[in-house]
């Protein structure tokens, strides 16, 4: 679905309807507060008892725009901080 509405005619405001890396309140308020990661992130977070996940939209540093989808099952660590990771390792090298 994500690839679809990324070139779906109402995609880019699809994309906007999504809490944004860095915004000013909600789930992502203070992740991935800081450029090059603030605003280049649109992404919906989910959870259930033991599971993280996180989909959407990722601009990287090289200009390109990736649809993702993370999802972390049964961990004992961070798993927002796993996610994030990920989206910085996408962001800088993607």
């Amino acid at each position: 679905m994500l690839r679809h509405m990324f070139f779906h005619p109402l995609g880019r405001e699809f994309a906007q309807s999504l809490p944004y890396s860095g915004e000013d309140m909600g789930s992502w308020k203070r992740r991935l507060a800081v450029p090059p990661y603030r605003g280049n992130v649109f992404a919906k977070t989910g959870t259930l008892s033991g599971v993280s996940t996180l989909s959407g939209y990722a601009k990287a540093v090289s200009g390109k725009s990736y649809a993702f989808s993370i999802l972390i099952n049964g961990s004992r660590g961070d798993a927002r901080g796993t996610q994030d990771r990920i989206l910085m390792a996408l962001i800088d090298n993607g």
